[in-house]
């Protein structure tokens, strides 16, 4: 009989051993406007901000991540935003996920 053993090893990738990389953290306060650069980007919003995207150049503005609520998006480099919805400061954690 024939017995195989295999043995497991956390894999450290990035720099917080997470295959994605590191985590970045943002702080918006009332107002504030983060626009996220070109690529994907894994992102958990705070309690007062939410992600959203402009079809045509600013006038509309969708929302594609709600406040408290995280998801995966692309970004292109000018019209994805983290917004504040002006009710308080709060963070969103976010991830650009890279070799996409």
């Amino acid at each position: 009989m024939a017995l195989t053993v295999v043995l497991g090893q956390q894999q450290a990738f990035g720099s917080t051993g997470s295959s994605f990389g590191s985590e970045t953290t943002t702080v918006t306060t009332a107002n504030a406007t983060t626009v996220l650069s070109v690529g994907w980007w894994m992102i958990l919003n705070g309690a007062h901000n939410t992600v959203q995207y402009t079809p045509d150049a600013g006038t509309t503005q969708r929302t594609l991540i709600a406040a408290s609520a995280g998801g995966l998006v692309w970004s292109d480099g000018f019209n994805l935003r983290i917004l504040n919805d002006a009710t308080g400061t709060t963070s969103s954690f976010f991830t650009q996920i890279r070799g996409i």
